[in-house]
């Protein structure tokens, strides 16, 4: 037994919104079909502006390099929902019932994740495990609250805050050294 697949005849096709996030497949001809639409006048949103990913060996583009080349393509600036706006963390913090004062944004890349936590108010903490470095670090007047390698760092530090009875956590503070100076 066979079976015929039609394809139904497409006379008008308007898109509404054109919504970047993490494409592993994004090619020349997506680019074109969305910086077309956004020149059009369709709506750009992007999720956020991580310009890079970090993975196992290195970096790959992330979701902002693929905003960025629309942005170049289209000549129109995305709206940003997510990262470094504040806009996912407070409505995430809604959601948790959690106030910017009791929340930490936990991040990897200081001028997207740092920033988006400042920006919403809450304590950040930074992990040198993707795309800051602690030059990077040293060198910006953006500053986290907390430093750490990587996340495994940060778990140590809490069990051993959690394993300290006579002191509340409140008053533990961890430092980091970058180049012999305490951040």
């Amino acid at each position: 037994m066979s079976y015929l697949l039609l394809h139904a005849q497409v006379i008008y096709w308007r898109e509404t919104l054109v919504l970047v996030g993490l494409d592993r497949s994004f090619d020349y001809q997506k680019m074109t079909n969305a910086a077309d639409a956004i020149r059009e006048g369709t709506l750009f949103v992007t999720i956020n502006r991580d310009p890079v990913l970090p993975v196992s060996g290195g970096f790959l583009p992330s979701c902002g390099s693929l905003a960025a080349a629309l942005e170049t393509a289209s000549g129109v600036s995305p709206e940003v929902v997510g990262k470094p706006e504040p806009m996912l963390l407070l409505e995430a913090m809604k959601m948790l019932g959690s106030e910017p004062e009791e929340t930490v944004m936990v991040g990897d890349g200081q001028a997207i994740d740092i920033l988006a936590g400042q920006r919403a108010g809450t304590h950040t903490l930074l992990v040198l495990s993707g795309s800051t470095s602690c030059e990077d670090l040293e060198q910006s007047s953006l500053k986290p609250d907390h430093v750490y390698l990587d996340l495994a760092d940060v778990m140590k530090s809490l069990v051993y805050i959690l394993s300290m009875e006579s002191s509340p956590a409140s008053s533990v503070s961890a430092a980091f050294y970058c180049s012999g100076q305490i951040l």
